[in-house]
């Protein structure tokens, strides 16, 4: 009776010894993918500090819910460099939607903070590296998973980019209406001329489409949007022009 006792408890011993040792396995496993995903995360960050993205996920999506749709799928889309796209373009955008762009580093806590205080409203506090982190590599939503990715692609750019290669990329991916991907197709849509060619009032009616370019046209603008414009050209100067940029 001992020995077999003894046999069942060597058993039950040897047992629990292989289930923790696959625990462990297994949780050797997930910290390797871990590190594969940022490792593999962060290189794809620094290549794309200097090679232009074939797509980014917006598109991607767009693209998958125009099949379901079964909408005609003809993306409107060229990319250009910064001193492409001229000053008013880049400089509108930053008026209307970041204007710390060039002092924060990824986060306006100030406007974070005022968020939260009128949390009874719908405001934005996003900065132009959280909206492009979201609609290069991310996909729409609110839930906690995809903030905290949000977080971490937008301090990886930050920390690998330069300012002026964050805009540049943002004016390139961002949607300006309906498969209009970038500033150089919004502007050719809108008003049938290259970014750099648009006036600054053009420039800032095509700003003011963001953040909702599918129910904004800034080819048939309507009197909020044009109230909006002259606003963001106030902003424009007070910013200092095309000085600003120079400064990125």
């Amino acid at each position: 009776m001992a020995a077999k006792s003894a046999r069942k408890a060597g058993r039950a011993v040897a047992s629990n010894v292989s289930r923790r040792s696959w625990v462990a396995r297994g949780l050797r496993a997930l910290l390797w993918l871990i590190c594969a995903l940022v490792v593999g995360s962060l290189l794809l960050v620094l290549l794309l500090r200097w090679i232009n993205p074939p797509s980014s996920a917006i598109r991607l999506l767009r693209s998958v819910q125009a099949m379901q749709t079964g909408e005609r799928w003809q993306p409107q889309s060229c990319w250009m460099s910064l001193a492409e796209l001229g000053p008013n373009v880049p400089l509108a955008v930053i008026a209307t939607e970041d204007q710390r762009f060039s002092t924060h580093h990824g986060f306006d806590f100030e406007q974070i903070s005022k968020a939260l205080q009128e949390s009874g409203q719908r405001r934005g506090a996003s900065t132009l590296s959280q909206q492009l982190s979201k609609n290069l590599f991310l996909w729409p939503g609110r839930n906690w998973l995809r903030k905290a990715l949000e977080v971490y692609f937008t301090v990886a750019i930050e920390s690998l980019w330069s300012k002026r290669r964050i805009l540049e990329m943002y004016l390139n991916i961002v949607e300006f209406g309906d498969q209009r991907f970038g500033a150089c197709a919004g502007a050719r849509a809108a008003f049938g001329r290259d970014p750099a060619r648009l006036s600054p009032y053009q420039a800032a009616l095509l700003a003011t489409t963001l953040p909702n370019p599918h129910q904004r046209d800034a080819a048939h603008p309507s009197t909020l949007m044009h109230r909006r414009a002259s606003w963001a050209i106030q902003q424009m100067q007070q910013l200092g022009g095309a000085g600003y940029l120079a400064g990125l």
